[in-house]
């Protein structure tokens, strides 16, 4: 008896895995991440505006969502806005964008000396 014969095909395959990120950084050239941001000391209805540039390390193209958390003193919540100036375009894979971001403070605040909270950047897909 002898041995069946085999025969085989190798049929290449490729594909990606869908991966969504961001980085945060501190200068156009995406070196200084960004760990934290100072607003300085703002005066009653004053603005202070910081520019963050954000890179998508993910694998597809993302839009941006912004909102603050955990504010501290909670008391501080309504009387801040937190604002940029992202337009709500794709960001692809690979490339930075920079953003201003813009913190207010009504004029009516009263009670709040010091403040700190969380700037939430969030991604989405984007299709197509």
């Amino acid at each position: 008896m002898s041995s069946p014969v085999t025969v085989e095909r190798a049929i290449r395959s490729i594909g990606c895995i869908r991966i969504l990120n961001i980085n945060v950084f501190l200068d156009e050239a995406c070196t200084k991440a960004a760990k934290a941001v100072d607003w300085g000391t703002l005066t009653p209805g004053g603005t202070s505006t910081i520019i963050l540039y954000v890179k998508n390390t993910g694998t597809v193209g993302v839009a941006l969502a912004l909102r603050a958390d955990a504010c501290t003193p909670a008391e501080m919540v309504p009387f801040m806005t937190l604002t940029w100036d992202y337009d709500g375009s794709a960001l692809p894979r690979g490339e930075s964008r920079g953003v201003s971001l813009t913190l207010a403070v009504r004029p009516d605040i009263t009670g709040v000396k010091d403040f700190s909270f969380n700037i939430i950047i969030s991604v989405e897909e984007v299709k197509g």
